[in-house]
């Protein structure tokens, strides 16, 4: 977002702080007799929390550093697919550990016979397709198919 497009969208704070600064002052220069101490008070806090508001568009436009653009490397021609650590030295390349973790040789994790468990317990030898019989899949020809629309000849 450039510096004018974050002045721009400020004002969106800044025309309503403009304002109510001006309503703080008239409040004070016109309604004084009428006003006590503590009154001073908080219309002159909020009196400076208005004007802070709507001087942030001018702080946002004169003040302010720009960020530093980060420096683009120039890119690597790749000279072969076998020296890909001196490419990048950042990205460590990782190899086949012996050390690799055998999840069937932990405790808490035993796969022995889990398998022939299921097949006792949940067997599909039970199951009958004899109630399939009572839906009627021939349905589908009953059904009023829509005409299609003829072709106007051209004259």
């Amino acid at each position: 977002m450039t510096k004018l497009q974050q002045m721009l969208t400020s004002l969106v704070a800044a025309i309503p702080a403009a304002y109510l600064g001006y309503e703080l002052v008239n409040t004070m220069l016109f309604q004084s007799e009428n006003l006590s101490t503590i009154a001073y008070l908080v219309i002159g806090i909020t009196l400076i929390a208005a004007i802070t508001a709507a001087l942030i568009p001018a702080i946002i436009l004169v003040g302010g550093r720009r960020k530093a653009e980060p420096k683009k490397e120039p890119a690597r021609k790749k000279d072969s697919g076998d020296d890909i650590e001196t490419l990048d030295d950042d990205v460590a390349v990782m190899e086949e550990s012996s050390d690799a973790i055998d999840v069937s040789e932990t405790s808490d994790f035993q796969l022995g016979d889990s398998s022939s468990d299921l097949l006792a317990s949940g067997s599909d030898d039970n199951l009958s397709s004899d109630a399939i019989d009572d839906f009627d899949l021939e349905d589908d020809e009953d059904e009023v198919k829509p005409k299609a629309k003829s072709k106007k000849k051209k004259r």
